[in-house]
């Protein structure tokens, strides 16, 4: 079954949202959102008057947080109805495929993250083109990752880590979200890179990781910021760098991966996506009306709950963003032999 939940104008909220807390996150913005004032409307194509904003994962996590925080936004904008349609499976695949089949015109679009780009990277098949079958209209905000060790551990920086990890000769090992996930493929780019052999435990989502490497079981992961920031407070985890190529706002005291190994680099993005046939100047005009809500202090309130930053690229440049991601994670898969059937 798919989860379906509508905006329009005059409506933001509607009761009954699949997650309770998302439910009082959303319903907390409210005010601020309908406080907010008219902004000049993009110029191209009209918008259509019903869009469905397919999110490819199921209800209560980060992505499906954004998708309906944004759909309320772009609801009182644009004044279309925007309906937020859940469909999971095969890590946003299935959503993802149902959008490349959908009219260009608008009327369907999806938000979606990161996995779009390993998955693509990484699945042995697609029932279709990841590249051509969709469009980018834009990116909505950009993230980095941490790489986390216990907090029992005596190393204190990635140096110290990875010294360890060539002296243990593969007897250290770090965990992930599963085989192909960002996590993986994450750490993956830092054992090529700094030339050490540590073995690779997937697990079933991020959360039973973080519960293993705290309990010492695993030695490593690279993680997101809300999956380790309260363990980190509470000494029971140890941050030793953020994954992007400067350092966060949020963590201003940690070192980036990048200054001890040149070259890593490792973005969590959400984004919005039309099918791949969807004309030039719908997508310039969709962007516009989605950098106008991204750039709204309701939507950075809930950037900041994820660790994460508004993105300010046009469509062109968001394009060109998430096939650089996708060639990316395609060379690590074919270097380390990750495929998943």
């Amino acid at each position: 079954m798919h989860a379906t939940v509508q905006y329009t104008r005059s409506n933001p909220a509607r009761p009954g949202c699949p997650a309770p807390a998302l439910g009082v996150a959303v319903a907390a913005l409210l005010p601020a959102m309908a406080a907010a004032p008219s902004l000049a409307q993009p110029s191209g194509p009209p918008l259509p008057k019903q869009v469905q904003l397919v999110v490819p994962f199921a209800p209560g996590g980060s992505t499906d947080l954004f998708g309906r925080v944004l759909a309320q936004r772009l609801a009182l904008r644009t004044g279309s109805t925007v309906l937020v349609e859940n469909r999971p499976g095969a890590g946003g695949m299935v959503g993802a495929e149902y959008v490349s089949r959908a009219a260009p015109d608008g009327s369907v679009l999806m938000f979606t993250a990161s996995d779009l780009s390993t998955g693509a990277a990484t699945r042995k098949t697609l029932p279709f083109d990841a590249e051509k079958g969709l469009a980018a209209v834009g990116m909505v905000a950009t993230g980095p990752m941490l790489l986390v060790v216990g907090g029992d551990s005596s190393w204190r920086s990635v140096e110290q880590l990875i010294d360890a990890a060539r002296q243990a000769k593969g007897s250290l090992n770090y965990g992930s979200a599963g085989i192909a996930s960002l996590h993986h493929l994450s750490g993956e780019l830092l054992t090529a890179l700094s030339k050490v052999d540590m073995a690779h435990v997937p697990y079933k989502g991020s959360a039973p990781a973080v519960q293993d490497l705290i309990a010492g079981r695993i030695q490593a992961m690279v993680a997101s910021i809300p999956a380790t920031i309260g363990h980190i407070k509470g000494g029971r985890l140890r941050a030793l760098a953020v994954t992007t190529p400067d350092r966060s706002r949020f963590l201003p005291e940690l070192p980036t991966l990048a200054s001890t190994l040149p070259g890593y680099q490792v973005d969590i993005w959400w984004g919005v996506f039309a099918p791949g046939a969807a004309p030039q100047a719908l997508l310039d005009r969709l962007n516009g009306e989605l950098r106008a809500v991204v750039g709204s202090p309701e939507m950075r309130e809930t950037f900041d709950r994820e660790g994460a930053e508004p993105a300010a690229m046009n469509a062109l440049e968001s394009n060109a963003f998430y096939r650089a991601d996708i060639a990316k994670w395609r060379s690590i898969a074919r270097q380390r032999a990750i495929v998943v059937e």
